[in-house]
């Protein structure tokens, strides 16, 4: 059965992978996220706003990963091509013996009507393209498509959804449904799949209760000095445009991320460094040099 270390090993890896690349990246090219008078909340709360709504999208990416894994590895389904044509993908889609199994993931139902409508569209196009092919190509194989919700608590659509789901059998020459948390388990293993959903819950509560409250806003800590370094080296045109950007220095932004500037002053010598090599590295330098002369 999947471990506590494969699950947490997948939810550290999507949730905070690349993560200051990323936060660092939109300063640099979307500093009006973080800036302006026309905002309610202050600079600090508009950063730790930025960052706690990028880890529910990953959050979500990460449980997708998760699935994945234990439909994989604990229920024996041969992982498929997720790209249908040329701008058609699906989260995920599986073969065991004679089946094909196609699921479209989301970590909650609770969309308004025209998102609930854009989801059951966007569903229904990839099982027609599905359909068309197994069609055209006379494949015997039998078809299973899921529209999957992860989050059991939240149901808002769910008679929308199942009522649309009953229309597309009446077209479509496969099996569909829609489930929620465990049900998608239980329908692929039955009592297996149940245990395994189960274990699932308590994991996360248990890696829950390993994390900080908030998201730390500080870098200039010790242990990012790596990722910010590997920025630098690799796209100094998001430090140049940082250190460019009025807004950010003159709002405090960025001495709330370098209180100390410590790692200000660190990334300016890794730019140096590499300045003798490189024009956009020399630029990106004598514009931070510039800022923490000031």
């Amino acid at each position: 059965m999947i471990t506590y270390e494969e699950v947490v090993s997948i939810l550290n890896r999507e949730l905070f992978g690349g993560e200051i690349y990323s936060f660092l990246h939109a300063l640099a090219f979307q500093p009006q996220r973080f800036t302006g008078i026309f905002r309610y909340t202050s600079p600090r709360a508009k950063l730790l706003q930025y960052l706690l709504q990028s880890r529910e999208i990953r959050f979500g990416n990460a449980w997708e990963k998760i699935v994945e894994h234990v439909i994989v590895k604990e229920f024996g389904w041969e992982k498929q091509e997720k790209k249908l044509s040329e701008n058609l993908y699906c989260d995920f889609l599986g073969k065991k013996s004679d089946t094909f199994l196609m699921i479209e993931q989301k970590i909650r139902d609770d969309h308004d009507s025209t998102k609930k409508r854009g989801q059951i569209a966007n569903f229904e196009h990839k099982v027609k393209y599905m359909f068309l092919q197994k069609s055209k190509n006379k494949d015997t194989s039998r078809f299973i498509f899921i529209l999957y919700f992860i989050d059991p608590y939240l149901q808002k659509n769910r008679r929308y959804y199942e009522g649309r789901i009953k229309e597309m059998r009446g077209i479509y020459e496969a099996e569909l449904h829609v489930h929620y948390g465990r049900e998608l388990f239980e329908y692929l293993e039955n009592e297996k799949g149940r245990k395994i959903w189960e274990q699932l819950l308590r994991y996360l509560e248990r890696w829950k209760e390993e994390l900080p409250e908030l998201p730390s806003l500080d870098l200039d800590r010790e242990e990012v000095k790596n990722e910010l370094q590997e920025v630098a080296k690799r796209e100094p045109i998001i430090w140049r445009r940082i250190a460019e950007e009025e807004s950010l220095w003159r709002e405090k932004v960025i001495s709330i991320l370098f209180p100390s500037g410590n790692n200000l002053r660190y990334i300016a010598g890794v730019l140096e460094e590499e300045s003798a090599q490189s024009r956009p590295h020399q630029k990106a330098w004598l514009r931070l040099r510039e800022r923490i002369r000031n």
